[in-house]
Formats: structure tokens, sequence, C-alpha cells
């Protein structure tokens, strides 16, 4: 679990879980910021099973999950469960998770996933990314071709042998798309994904990232980018996806702009673009 200049809310998450079986619990702080720390492990320090560290910079999603991961992973865990720190668990979400992922044979594995404080409105039970236009549903589109299931890094269990065999998040990816990525790659080599519907999770959507602030416009925009050449090795084809994503993701802009009656969504959209017209 990340923490970043959101201590109050990780601690609920942290304490939403600490009676589920789980063998330890690691609060990682992305701050750089000792009063954070402090609030940490000051709220936190009566639990022996949590562990409270700091990376001392921002590593983002996929950097600080792995500065994580390097750290435990010696210790021998058969699963990680990957959280984010604005969540709250249902009773026994981490044994039906290991419980369903045990019957159905899944390798990672995922909750349905609620809003909070609407505990009826669906968030997630899986996405499918488009790998072409870049369009995200919960359903597949029929008519669109290469159609990526992929599970949402707010709650993954993950088994051990995944992480050894295809490596950690990809860290080209600072925040947003890792989860996607890191779905792709898993399937590619054969392992099993999925959502146990016996297990639910509650998540404060956008509550670290602040929906349309100009740092999420960027970096949803720019890893959209970012995933097309996960998905695709030939020029032509990275090309055609560019130009189809740019058009999808324009008229994103325009819908946002339009909704939050400010600049960011543009100008997100416009720093991502250029860099991956000149950069890539």
């Amino acid at each position: 679990m990340i923490n970043y200049f959101n201590w109050r809310d990780t601690v609920e998450s942290v304490e939403s879980i600490i009676d589920q079986p789980i063998t330890r619990i690691v609060v990682l702080d992305n701050s750089g910021d000792e009063k954070e720390v402090t609030s940490l492990r000051k709220a936190l320090g009566c639990y022996s099973c949590v562990d409270v560290m700091e990376s001392n910079t921002n590593l983002g999603f996929a950097g600080g999950m792995n500065y994580v991961l390097n750290k435990k992973f010696p210790l021998g865990f058969d699963y990680f469960l990957i959280l984010n720190n604005d969540i709250i668990a249902s009773e026994n979400l981490v044994k039906n998770l290991i419980e369903g992922s045990g019957s159905k044979s899944f390798d990672i594995s995922s909750p349905i996933i609620y809003y909070y404080p609407q505990k009826d409105r669906l968030w997630s039970h899986g996405y499918y990314y488009n790998m072409m236009t870049g369009i995200v549903t919960h359903n597949p589109i029929a008519f669109l071709p290469r159609n990526c299931f992929y599970l949402t890094g707010c709650c993954m269990l993950i088994r051990r042998e995944v992480f050894e065999d295809i490596g950690l998040f990809d860290e080209t990816f600072f925040m947003y798309g890792e989860d996607v990525e890191f779905s792709y790659r898993a399937v590619k080599k054969g392992y099993r994904i999925g959502i146990v519907e016996s297990a639910k999770l509650y998540h404060h959507v956008s509550l670290t990232t602040q929906n349309n602030s100009p740092f999420y416009e960027y970096h949803i925009t720019r890893s959209h980018f970012l995933l097309i050449n996960k998905f695709f090795n030939k020029p032509f084809k990275q090309a055609i996806s560019f130009i189809i994503k740019s058009i999808t993701l324009s008229m994103r802009v325009l819908v946002r702009t339009i909704k939050y009656k400010n600049q960011n969504a543009l100008s997100g959209f416009t720093k991502a673009f250029y860099e991956r017209l000149y950069r890539s």
C-alpha cells in the first residue's frame, strides 16, 4: 500500500484489513515528507503486523510497489496483495480472494469493487482495454478487435510464481497503465486472471490523485500512449494506433473540458502528445 500525502485515509484502509489473514501489511510513504511518515508510524505503530517504509521520493505507483516487492520478496510469501490506500475492505475479503482464486485456478485475481460510500454502485469487475483505440469498457467492444482484459491495480492478489516468471511492474509507467501492461504480460505467458465474485472491496475513487488535476490528466494520457509500444512491435501498427488514440483522446479532452470548465485535460493531452511525438 502506497501513501502520498494522505495518511488518514491510508490508516483507514489498513485498519479495514488488519484483522484479516495477512502475514504482513506494508505501507510505503512516497511523499518524502517526514510529517507524513511520523503520522503513519504513530497511528499504525500499535499493530505488530504493519511495516511503515519510506522511499524519500515519489517513485510513482509501479516504482513504489516494486520497491516494496524487492524488499519483501526474499521472505518467501506465496501471495502478494496489491492495494490502493483509498479502499475499505469488506469482511473476509482476503479469505474469499484466496479461496476463490484457488477454486478457479486464477494466478492473479481481483474482487468486485464498488464506490465508497455509495456501496451499491459498481466501480470495477475487471475492464477491457482496446489496444488500438485506448477505449476502456466493462465489456469487450464486439466490433473492435484486440480487446485486452485486465485487473485494476486498486486490488490484485498475485501468486509469487507470476512475479518470478514475468517480473515486476513496468516502471516506464509512473501512474496508470501499469496494471493493463502487467495483466497483458501475464496472460501472454499463459497465466489465468479473473474476478472473484464473492470478494468485495469499496473504493474512495480519486482521493489521492484528484480526478481532473493537471497531474491526473497528463499521466492518464501519457500511459495511453506508452501502451502502444507494449501492444505493438511493428512501427506501422504503432503509428496507426497513435493516430487513432490521438483522435479518441482528443474527444475525451473535449468532453472533460466542457464537464470541468477548465483547460487541465487539454494541457495534459498536449504535453503527453508532444512527448510521444518527439521522444518515441
